[in-house]
């Protein structure tokens, strides 16, 4: 034990002008042990400073003011721009902002003032004096503890420096948001000020020094305190340490710890600052300091411990921190303020045996992490079965402020300061982060879509917790799916290369997810391996996906250019890399965009744009469904509007009635339903190239795709020309978008921001740097459009030239919101595949909305949702908007009733099979389709649906979870050659991906892929053509009936080629002619194909793909409506009727199959209904599974055979070729 010394009596007090007195800090909460050892630090209370106290000394603020503004100083902070520090120098030295930085520096520098009253040794003695030390922005912390440490520091608990410092403003966030606001207040509008964030810059870099130097202070005093606890304890505790068996360390006031893990039993705690001889990570137990729980982030002081045995390492593998000494004495503890913020469970773990969560994941809004809960750290009595995905949880939570960069683990299992030496690649390393502490309970009043009410602000704060957990699950995906591999180099192009790479997994789930990450144009980052900063970024070139000896093998091509990091040398690192060095390859996705969704969300910023009294805030309110039924808006029929445009007389029911909407002076939100064909986007076109007659309207025109803001753009340019309007539509694309669609693109070409930048009258408004700019951008825009900045020279457009019809995708603009702000008038086409979260998002920048039109069809494609969490899928704003217009008072709808583009037989099949069924009824509108039915004979006379039966089996992807049938392939080949000379346009559908890869490389083989498109039904959604073909690839089982009686009480309806969205779209896209080719009895057991199969039989049979052969067989003749071939033969599947009959009889009643009769009239015009009148069926006619010969897979997969990217030879891979290489990449 210490020796026992008379005690000192330290006096502390604090002086402060009464407008700059602050109150003690809510952030802080404070447990002092004063009662550790025999002696005790008796403090006073803090009580104002008196004018009878001691000698004050005053700081010489001149001189302060001075060393903040010097050149030594300013070369510091802005030590990596030289540029910045210039500039900020001649600001400086200017008279006007050199007074203006002078006084913020000065009211930042001025605080309260900490006066430390020494008394002597004895009770009796007079006091000694004093100092006193005033503590502001750019002397914080450091020089209290400073003082302090001068003064008797054996005596005086850090803490109580702590305390005194929390009591004024000597945050780093305090001081943050202190400078930043009378930045703005002194720089007003002018851009010509210093501005705000170069302040802010200055003072973060100012506190950052003033924190090191209170941590080197700290220090100082801790190992000077230790050396004389040490001096003592050899003179009088030798005989106590010998009856003792475990060796006992003592730090009377203690040694600082944060703790950095929490069970339910213990927390775990780490040094952190200057390196001593105490252990690096302690354990705590919950009895040593029973008045409080500790939590993360927690700063803890221990005085005493015992060395335990030490682990070889100081985590364990399940993230576990391993102790190296017990706490037996905590003197103090300091907490962060405890704040709590709605959250959302991302997963659930439960348990085997009881189904009670045992640990769950929750992302909150600013949370660097999916943080790992377990339920000992709930904090009030919650029902743990409702804790599933899904569900918002009220998070307790912490800004860890000191130290103020922290790693956080996996999961946030654990944190440690940055420095601390084993921080590793695993770790994530942040700035003061939010860290959940626990999980408070359910939270209640949130409802989607959106309600009239005060949970207005509730729901956004849900929204915005579903968005952060999207968020955190795609970083988490990106770190997750890193690779680190050896390079093999390809190409060297000097600061480009060219390489290549393999990449092994054990697992198809994993491997299937990681392709989905690495695919074909993705961005990535490249760095050495265990390197701190990247050296190079790139993309994906090409992938090749295969399995070799059981295992699932990626090989990617790729294209990295080297990348310039600050005070790092990244040249080394590149050469390296080329080198063939092993490597760390990251997935590079931007997460700007939901960044930027969640903190507009946090912020509630879309309640507060709702609340007000202009057209913009009711546009708000109609979105946010917060109008109520006796606001809404009546319409205002004005016949004049069609009389003086042009582009509006052609419109009819449903479009003129949208068109008088958007007419009229009234702020609306109008929503228009449009089935496909009906002509929405000529009728948006048309309303936009009316509303161009008043000057002061300004039209953004969005879409979700590229390819359908093209086909927006090109009907906008007809309509204006009808108009006879001379406004230009300009029309702007990300670097992405118009490297994968420049086909498409050069339909427009004149509307391009290319064509504006190169026009003559535009490029002599420009300076010199401008023009610099724009040259880089138009060399760019062609060789690499994806670095072409076309933001920034669409911002020189838009402030030289008027160009009042804008053109874009919802992702380009929430990108560019500061370019649209002025824009009153939205158009969104589409708007079926835009999600609520971004529509607003983007919406946002928009100050003076006046009319929003949004046409879409409910009964399409909705948002592609495959890279969303499942949690956050339905109910939280990522699904498409139309489903919160149907629920929002005040909007004005419209309904499109007609189809303009399709041959009336298949407009009456789509009507049936999905209009009909919800009330709701598709016409089909004028005009002649029989380019298809005039170029062959097809089974039944004049009609343009032709339905093969192909019952060949599927073939599952080897390295996919997506399916082929090479049966199918085979057939639509067939067709193509038989409609090579075919006059119009033919695009080839698939319900599957693989599917339509494998015909894509059919068509590739065959010189056919310039005319012709293969591509999936997701993918068609916005085009269309004069003939398509539909691979529907399902069919699992070759005898149809033993299949249907096992399996015909499972409901199929919800299969993936049963989405009644997705069929929609396939079988909606032709003009003239439609070609159905699957097995249609398997089809038919779902909802919508059985609907399909019920009108089309109206109009057709069902036929083989023997069919081909009689088509354009001259012999070949109608008998009673139907075609025979040559042979006398009908085309009819009379194997499909006899089948099909079977499974509908031995169906149940909830069968989707409409019972097959000869007697039912609706099939008497086309079914044959005697067939023993007609010639004997052929072999292949008959009801029988097919033969071997007949399902025996004859076309390529839906990838090409193995090949060496650097040799070009089939069977080997790049990086195992030793042939030279047969010419260069380009």
């Amino acid at each position: 034990m210490h020796k026992s010394k008379k005690c000192k009596r330290a006096k502390k007090s604090v002086s402060a002008a009464s407008s700059r007195q602050m109150p003690s800090a809510p952030n802080s909460t404070m447990y002092e042990d004063l009662t550790s050892s025999d002696e005790s630090a008796i403090v006073d209370k803090i009580s104002p400073l008196t004018p009878t106290t001691n000698a004050v000394v005053e700081p010489n603020l001149d001189d302060a003011v001075q060393f903040v503004l010097s050149p030594a100083a300013i070369d510091r902070i802005f030590s990596d721009d030289p540029e910045m520090a210039d500039e900020v120098g001649k600001r400086i030295s200017s008279s006007e902002n050199g007074q203006q930085i002078k006084k913020m520096s000065v009211k930042s520098a001025l605080g309260p003032s900490v006066m430390i009253e020494k008394e002597s040794g004895g009770d009796n003695e007079p006091s000694c004096g004093g100092s006193e030390v005033r503590i502001g922005a750019f002397e914080t912390m450091g020089a209290m503890i400073s003082v302090l440490s001068d003064q008797a520091p054996e005596e005086m608990l850090i803490t109580e420096a702590i305390k005194v410092i929390e009591s004024v403003e000597g945050t780093k966030r305090s001081f943050d948001a202190m400078i930043m606001k009378k930045a703005e207040e002194k720089s007003g509008e002018s851009r010509q000020d210093l501005g705000p964030s170069v302040m802010k810059k200055v003072v973060i870099q100012q506190i950052d020094d003033a924190e090191n130097i209170g941590n080197e202070c700290e220090d100082k005093r801790l190992e000077k305190l230790g050396k004389k606890r040490r001096s003592d304890d050899s003179e009088g505790n030798d005989k106590e340490e010998e009856e003792k068996e475990e060796e006992v360390y003592d730090g009377r006031s203690g040694r600082k710890m944060i703790v950095c893990q929490t069970t339910e039993k213990l927390a775990m705690a780490m040094r952190f600052g200057k390196k001593d001889q105490w252990p690096r990570t302690v354990k705590i137990r919950n009895e040593i300091q029973s008045e409080v729980s500790l939590r993360l982030g927690d700063i803890v002081f221990v005085s005493k411990y015992n060395k335990l045995d030490k682990f070889n390492d100081w985590i364990s593998n399940a993230f576990k921190i391993n102790p190296e000494a017990e706490a037996t004495a905590i003197p103090s503890v300091f907490q962060n303020a405890l704040e709590r913020r709605v959250g959302i469970i991302m997963n659930v773990l439960n348990n085997e045996w009881s189904g009670v969560p045992k640990l769950m994941d929750v992302a909150f809004p600013e949370s660097e992490v999916l943080q790992r809960f377990y339920p000992h750290q709930l904090e009030s009595e919650v029902d743990l079965t409702l804790l599933k995905p899904g569900v918002l949880v009220w998070v307790s939570f912490v800004r860890i402020q000191r130290p103020s960069d922290i790693a956080i683990g996996p999961k946030g299992m654990y944190i440690t300061p940055a420095d601390f030496e084993e921080v590793s690649q695993r770790e994530l390393v942040t700035h003061q982060p939010c860290i959940g502490t626990g999980i408070q309970g359910l939270t209640e009043g949130y409802e989607f879509p959106f309600s009239k009410g005060e949970s207005i602000k509730r729901c956004e704060e849900g929204v915005a917790a579903a968005v952060s957990g999207a968020l955190l699950r795609a970083k988490a995906e990106m770190e997750e799916y890193s690779i680190n591999t050896n390079l093999f180099l390809l190409e060297n192009r000097k600061e480009t290369i060219v390489v290549t790479f393999e990449h092994f997994v054990q697992e198809k789930r994993k491997f299937v997810n990681l392709t989905k990450v690495w695919a074909e144009d993705s961005a990535v980052i490249a760095k050495i391996k265990g390197a701190k900063k990247p050296c190079a970024s790139g993309r994906v070139l090409d992938v090749y996906k295969t399995v070799i000896n059981g295992m699932f093998v990626l090989q990617a091509k790729v294209m990295l250019t080297f990348q310039l990091a600050k005070k790092y040398d990244a040249e080394s690192d590149f050469e390296h890399l080329s080198e063939g060095w092993e490597t760390t390859l990251i997935p590079s996705e931007s997460f700007q965009a939901l960044e930027l969704r969640m903190a507009r969300f946090h912020g509630k910023e879309f309640s507060c744009l709702a609340n007000g009294t202009d057209g913009t805030s009711r546009i708000w309110r109609i979105l946010l469904s917060q109008m109520i039924g006796a606001e809404k808006n009546t319409s205002s029929e004005d016949s004049s509007c069609f009389e003086r445009h042009p582009a509006l007389r052609r419109l009819e029911g449903g479009q003129r009635h949208t068109a008088e909407l958007m007419m009229d002076s009234k702020p609306r939100v109008v929503a228009q339903q449009a089935p496909p064909g009906s002509g929405k986007t000529y009728t948006l076109a048309a309303i936009v190239a009316a509303l161009m007659e008043n000057r002061g309207t300004k039209v953004l025109c969005l879409a979700p795709l590229n390819v359908a803001v093209v086909k927006m753009c090109e009907e906008l340019v007809g309509a204006l020309k009808t108009e006879g309007s001379d406004e230009i539509p300009l029309a702007l694309f990300s670097g992405t978008g118009k490297a994968k669609y420049r086909d498409h693109l050069d339909k427009i070409s004149g509307n391009l921001l290319e064509a504006v930048a190169t026009d003559e009258e535009f490029w002599e408004k420009l300076q010199q740097k401008e023009k610099r700019e724009v040259t880089r951008y138009l060399q760019s825009v062609k060789k690499r459009p994806r670095i072409a900045k076309e933001a920034l020279i669409a911002e020189y457009v838009l402030n030289m030239e008027k160009r009042r019809v804008l053109c874009c995708t919802l992702g380009f603009a929430e990108q560019i919101g500061r370019l649209i702000t002025d824009r009153n008038v939205v158009v969104l086409d589409e708007a079926g595949q835009g999600s609520f979260v971004q529509i607003c998002s983007t919406l946002s920048s928009l100050v003076e909305m006046r009319k929003v039109l949004i046409t879409g069809d409910r009964y399409q494609l909705s948002v592609n949702m495959q890279s969303t969490p499942e949690p956050v899928r339905e109910g939280y704003g990522f699904d498409t908007i139309l489903i919160n217009l149907d629920n929002a008072n005040g909007v004005d709808k419209t309904t499109l009733l007609t189809n303009y583009r399709s041959h009336w037989q298949i407009v009456a099949c789509v009507e049936h099979m999905v209009y009909k069924p919800h009330g709701e009824t598709l016409n089909h509108g004028p005009g002649s389709f029989r380019m298809l039915t005039d170029f062959f004979k097809m089974p039944v006379a004049d009609s343009p649906i032709l339905l093969i039966h192909q019952d060949t089996l599927m073939e599952h992807e080897l390295t996919s979870y997506s399916a082929t049938n090479s049966g199918q392939t085979r057939t639509v080949m067939e067709l193509l050659e038989l409609l090579d000379n075919f006059p119009g346009s033919i695009r080839i559908i698939s319900l599957y991906a693989g599917q339509a890869a494998q015909i894509g490389i059919e068509l590739k083989e065959r010189g056919l892929e310039s005319k012709i498109a293969s591509m999936t039904s997701d993918a068609m959604q916005g085009h269309e053509a004069d003939l398509t073909i539909i691979a529907t690839t399902v069919s699992r089982q070759s005898n149809w009936t033993d299949w249907q009686r096992s399996n015909h009480a499972k409901d199929r309806k919800n299969e993936f080629w049963g989405d009644s969205q997705r069929v929609n779209v396939a079988l909606s896209r032709g003009k003239h002619g439609m070609i159905v080719i699957g097995n249609l009895l398997q089809l038919g057991n779902s909802v919508i194909w059985s609907k399909f199969l019920e009108k089309a039989l109206e109009f057709t049979v069902v036929t083989s793909p023997e069919i081909i052969r009689s088509l354009k067989n001259p012999k070949s003749r109608y008998i009673r409506g139907v075609l025979f071939d040559n042979f006398g033969e009908s085309v009819q599947n009379y194997r499909f009727y006899a089948d099909w009959s079977a499974s509908a009889a031995t169906a149940p009643s909830t069968s989707s199959w409409p019972a097959f009769s000869s007697n039912s009239s609706q099939y008497q015009r086309v079914v044959v209904q005697n067939p023993s009148n007609f010639p004997p069926m052929q072999q292949r006619q008959l009801p029988n599974p097919p033969t071997p010969s007949q399902v025996r897979r004859t076309f390529a997969p839906s990838r090409p055979e193995l090949q060496c990217w650097r040799c070009k030879r089939i069977g080997h891979v790049s990086t195992r070729c030793t042939f030279p290489p047969t010419q260069s990449f380009n």
